[in-house]
């Protein structure tokens, strides 16, 4: 309700008495309500909700004749304030009102709930008056205490108790915490402190009181505190309880249940006691531990809740049965616990009587017998399981007596001994199911097992026990609980299949699987042993290693199973030839060693090459195919040759290869040497592994040039390489790598990367060099592919196949890369590379590679050069080949050109170009890039 605008209540004082926290009225002189604030209207609601102008006795007739009216007028008629305190009905609550005059007349009036503090005083005054009486009813000392003033009133009673007179009590709180024991006087001090403090409002102590006899009783004090009106601590009541008699007591009860506690909960056992119904009326520790429960749950459960199903169903009526005579029983039964899980115990019962005889309870002694039980279960489950795996095995297992009989077999053993029963073997003993030849080692291992150690052999079955088997035994003493060995344990495993396996193996891995002869592997065991042998009887040993001649043909053109047929049969007529005296082995692809043993005359191994080789001349047929083969021998001679088995292989490899460098087919005999040369070979092999590996191989050019004009017409690039020790070595003391395709092609893809990087800087430089020629050897064919990796090379080079020209010599379409030279050179001349046939008219000349080949240049041999002067003969024969070339519009170039009158006959011969050392030796590339340099200046200067 919005204030009035009455003219007794100004603005300014209603805002102030809108701030006050207590409800306002103000009445005029004539007792009209002018004024009521927002607070009074929240405070009192419907009551004083639209009474502004009424007057008050009529809005308020229920304080007629109260208090209020009487100090309303006081203030309204004397001009004097009042205060008081009043009951308002209607609200049902407490008020302190204040009620001042107004200088224009009038009063205003406030109004302050204390319901709550009233309650609160009246509660107060209820409570000391039923202290009061309780105190005047107990035997404790019963005390006031005044927080105020520090005083302490005592009751009556207080003599009784701690023997004090009136007079000797003190009246403050130090006097009577003076009284507390020393011990004690630090607890109960900071338990009063904290109290004056405004903890707790009860106060509760146990302590020991000085007694008015000087001795000390066992008191405990309860207090409470009360309250002001503004709920502040003004004063503690309390009573002193003597409980020095009681503790005692106590004291010796606990000492004895601790007693009784200590023996019967430290039991290892547990112990129970129950009453006629079954229900536990008592248990120790051990017992609850047992059971998994406390003894509270179990008081609430009968034993039938906690024994296992299956028990209880006899564990019942044998319970009654023995109650009713009364008589002890033991028993082992299993308990549940609460998870489910079970406990075997071992329970001895016994009944307790009472004075009339009767059977009042039961005492139950139980012992945890699980572990017991889990070691007889798996003493059962490992018997079981003994038998299954005894069973189950498929090894013969038998269980031996120390006297030699059977004991004990499984099936697998009966059945080893065509046996149906184990009754069968009553009386037998262990070494008769074995063979009499393997009574040694029966009785040896027998008497190892009794000394307490194992022992293992092999031996087969006994004859009549069908087919004949082998066997495995270990035979090991079984152990009693004293150590000794009280049995013995045989264990037989069948091992036919892995003999027959192990048989197969071995043949397998010294056999070729294709022609079933000796591998390389038996072989070399066998040449160990015949040295050995030979140098022990002074006698002698011929060795034969034979290579079949371009066996690799036969593959290719007629395919692999071609070949394959052709190995068996060559194989089966080799043992034939030699099947006397000789061992034959396969040592790999197309090779065979014959070793020969002659006891008695010569050992010609020449004429036994000559016999390999006609038993090799007739063809095999395969698929209506005829094959014919060659081979080429080498052989050796035990010990005219060698003192060991190695060096007998090595010269007769040396021997063999030595024919293979000279031509293949026939039989060569090793000869001392042939070493020397062989030693050679590996030299230069070495010293070309060495030139790939350092990458010093390095191109020198000589200069061709028109013989006419003497201008310069191109180079060919020429291997040298770089020794660490030796400078520039010629290609010559690398010559046998360019008959191994692995060393030729890495020497000759060096050679090639660094002709064409000098080719590449000269095309950068323009300068005019023509054409360069660089050198392929016949073994380069031997895989279908040098063609595409020249060009690859060329490309990434940027180089025009037409600056290049390849050399090769006559033996390139003789050698046995000859199926893949044609393609190469086709695709190569196609791309614009010239094909030059070198040394031509030396070796094996044939117009028939200038006719089937892409040749472009014929290149005549220096040696038909250097004669031409001095015989004409071989001018005749130089001028006829310049012919040839003409007539067949190929450019020719003769090379070895030294002196100017060989120049002149060739010129006149009509020979266009030449090379040699007339016109330049051989020089780097930077020292051809200096000289095309010059040239081309002078040309310029002279243009």
């Amino acid at each position: 309700m919005p204030l009035s605008e009455n003219a007794s209540v100004s603005i300014d004082f209603r805002e102030i008495l809108e701030c006050s926290t207590d409800s306002v009225l103000v009445l005029d002189g004539h007792w009209q309500i002018t004024y009521v604030s927002s607070r009074a209207q929240r405070e009192f609601g419907a009551t004083f909700r639209d009474i502004m102008g009424t007057d008050i006795w009529a809005a308020l007739p229920e304080i007629k004749g109260t208090a209020f009216e009487v100090n309303y007028r006081r203030c309204m008629e004397d001009r004097e304030e009042v205060r008081f305190e009043g009951y308002f009905p209607t609200l049902s609550k407490w008020y302190h009102i204040e009620a001042i005059p107004l200088m224009r007349g009038g009063i205003a009036i406030w109004y302050r709930d204390i319901t709550r503090r009233v309650e609160r005083t009246a509660a107060l005054t209820a409570a000391e008056e039923r202290f009061r009486l309780a105190a005047q009813a107990t035997q404790d000392v019963v005390f006031d205490w005044d927080f105020a003033t520090g005083k302490l009133e005592w009751h009556q009673t207080h003599n009784k108790s701690l023997g004090y007179t009136a007079e000797d009590l003190g009246q403050s709180i130090d006097w009577w915490l003076s009284r507390i024991h020393p011990d004690d006087q630090k607890r109960v001090s900071d338990a009063v402190r904290n109290l004056l403090k405004g903890g707790e409002p009860r106060f509760e102590s146990e302590y020991r009181l000085q007694k008015a006899d000087d001795s000390y009783a066992e008191v405990l004090v309860r207090g409470f505190v009360a309250q002001g009106p503004e709920g502040q601590a003004t004063r503690m009541v309390g009573a002193i309880q003597d409980n020095t008699a009681r503790n005692a007591s106590d004291r010796a009860l606990k000492e004895r249940e601790t007693r009784l506690t200590t023996v019967f909960g430290q039991a290892m056992v547990g112990i129970l006691q129950s009453d006629t119904n079954g229900v536990l009326t008592l248990a120790n520790e051990r017992f609850c531990q047992l059971l998994g429960r406390t003894e509270s749950e179990l008081k609430e459960l009968s034993f039938a809740d906690y024994t296992h199903p299956d028990d209880l169903v006899w564990n019942l009526p044998l319970h009654a049965e023995k109650r009713a005579k009364g008589e002890p029983f033991q028993i082992e039964k299993r308990y549940l616990r609460p998870d489910g899980s079970i406990v075997w115990c071992e329970v001895s019962v016994t009944f307790v009587r009472s004075e009339d005889g009767s059977i009042s309870s039961s005492i139950a002694v139980v012992q945890d017998i699980s572990d017991r039980k889990v070691a007889e279960q798996a003493l059962q489950e490992s018997e079981v399981l003994y038998r299954s795996v005894l069973e189950a095995s498929a090894d013969c297992i038998e269980i031996i007596n120390t006297d030699g009989t059977l004991r004990l077999v499984n099936s697998s053993a009966l059945d080893a001994m065509n046996l149906d029963r184990l009754d069968e073997i009553q009386g037998a003993t262990w070494f008769d199911q074995w063979p009499e030849a393997a009574r040694g080692e029966l009785t040896g291992a027998f008497e190892t097992a009794l000394a307490g150690s194992t022992a293992r052999f092999s031996t087969q079955s006994r004859p009549g026990l069908g087919s004949p088997r082998w066997w495995d035994v270990v035979v090991s003493p079984m152990l009693d609980a004293n150590g000794d060995v009280s049995r013995i344990l045989s264990i037989a495993r069948d091992t036919t299949t892995q003999k027959e396996t192990a048989g197969q193996l071995k043949w397998a891995s010294e056999h070729d699987w294709l022609t079933e002869l000796p591998n390389r592997r038996a072989f070399t065991d066998r040449l160990q042993s015949a040295t050995i042998r030979a140098t022990a009887s002074n006698s002698r040993l011929g060795l034969l290693l034979i290579d079949l001649d371009h066996f690799k043909h036969v593959n290719d053109t007629l395919g692999h199973a071609a070949g394959d047929h052709f190995l068996k049969i060559f194989a089966q007529r080799l043992e034939r030839t030699v099947a006397s005296c000789g061992f034959v082995a396969r040592l790999g692809g197309d090779e065979f060693a014959v070793l020969l043993d002659v006891e008695e005359g010569d050992l010609d191994l020449a004429s036994y090459g000559e016999s390999i080789l006609t038993a090799l001349k007739k063809p095999i047929r395969f698929a209506d195919r005829e094959i014919s083969a060659s081979a080429t021998i080498g052989g050796a001679a035990f010990p005219d040759n060698a003192s060991s088995a190695d060096e007998l292989f090595d010269n007769a490899d040396i021997a063999l290869y030595a024919l293979k460098a000279s031509g293949r087919g026939g039989t060569s005999v090793f000869q001392p040497y042939m070493r020397d040369h062989a030693q050679v070979i590996s030299s230069q092999l070495s010293l070309a592994r060495n030139s790939v590996t350092d990458r010093s191989v390095e191109p020198f050019y000589q200069q061709k040039v028109d013989l006419s004009t003497g201008e310069i017409a191109g180079f060919e690039a020429l291997l040298r390489w770089r020794h660490g020790g030796r400078g520039l070595q010629q290609p010559g003391t690398v010559a046998e790598a360019f008959k191994d395709y692995e060393l030729a092609t890495k020497i000759s893809d060096l050679m090639q990367e660094r002709v064409f990087a000098d080719v590449s800087e000269w095309i950068n430089r323009r300068l005019p060099f023509g054409k360069v020629s660089i050198n392929a050897a016949p073994v380069e064919f031997l895989r279908d592919d040098f063609a595409e990796r020249m060009i690859s090379r060329l490309n990434r080079y940027d180089i025009p196949a037409s600056m290049i020209e390849l050399e090769v010599t006559e033996h390139v379409f003789l050698d046995r890369s000859s199926m893949y030279v044609n393609r190469a050179l086709e695709v190569l001349n196609k791309k614009g590379v010239t094909i030059a046939l070198d040394d031509f008219g030396t070796g094996y000349s044939s117009l028939s590679h200038l006719r089937d080949y892409p040749v472009d240049v014929i290149k005549i041999d220096r040696t038909f050069v250097e004669k031409i002067v001095s015989n004409s003969d071989i001018l005749a024969i130089v001028s006829a080949v310049i012919g040839l070339a003409q007539n067949l519009n190929k450019s020719i170039v003769a090379e070895g050109v030294e002196t100017e009158s060989q120049r002149l006959l060739l010129q006149q011969a009509g020979c266009p170009f030449g090379q040699g050392y007339l016109f330049g030796r051989p020089v780097s590339g930077q020292s051809i890039a200096r000289l095309l340099g010059d040239r081309k200046k002078l040309s310029k200067a002279q243009g």
